[in-house]
């Protein structure tokens, strides 16, 4: 939480920052449920700026870290708030 992250997509760059990890809620259903809480989470991102990121697959990159790419959603309708909701249960 709080780290800075690039995004890229369609060679547009945007720059957002980590502000929570929300946990699954429950794994009721779910095969592996030890598996599911371990591995299903949703993170939260935010922009400083107000910006219109598409709803779409970017790259995101963070200094020191390795890269990876995600479907990311804008979220609260405020134009500043975007989720990306990982389910590997």
């Amino acid at each position: 939480i709080g780290r800075e992250f690039k995004l890229v997509r369609d060679g547009a760059s945007s720059d957002l920052k980590l502000v929570k990890v929300v946990p699954l809620k429950s794994a009721k259903g779910y095969a592996d449920e030890k598996r599911a809480l371990e591995r299903c989470f949703t993170l939260v991102f935010r922009s400083e700026q107000p910006s219109a990121l598409a709803e779409g697959i970017y790259e995101f990159s963070s200094s020191g870290r390795l890269g990876f790419s995600a479907f990311m959603s804008p979220i609260l309708g405020d134009k500043r708030s975007y989720q990306v909701v990982f389910n590997q249960g």
